[in-house]
């Protein structure tokens, strides 16, 4: 699961969907399996009020990527990407055009 936090980072979290015992995931020492998406050492932020579209897609190695999409400046749309499965990994980023008719 992702949002967008009041300072406008995008923040992440591994969540167990349970009806009503849905919780966020423990890491290995316990403590709550959540993240802050940074870019090259900083942290991302968005245009405040950001649609944020988040999926996952396999991989033709039988692995995961997760994708995520939000406007960090209004007129654009970024893509963020990282391995599903690889907690911590490097997100890589790349610019999807918009245009207007």
């Amino acid at each position: 699961m992702m949002w967008q936090d009041q300072d406008t980072t995008i923040k992440g979290a591994n969540v167990t969907w349970l009806a009503e015992n849905t919780t966020i995931a423990t890491d290995t020492d316990g403590s709550p399996d959540q993240w802050t998406l940074e870019y090259q050492g900083e942290e991302v932020q968005a245009v405040r009020g950001t649609h944020l579209s988040i999926t996952a897609i396999k991989t033709p190695s039988d692995g995961s990527v997760m994708l995520t999409f939000f406007q960090e400046e209004g007129n654009d749309m970024k893509m963020y990407q990282r391995d599903a499965y690889n907690h911590g990994g490097v997100w890589l980023q790349a610019n999807e055009p918009v245009t207007s008719k």
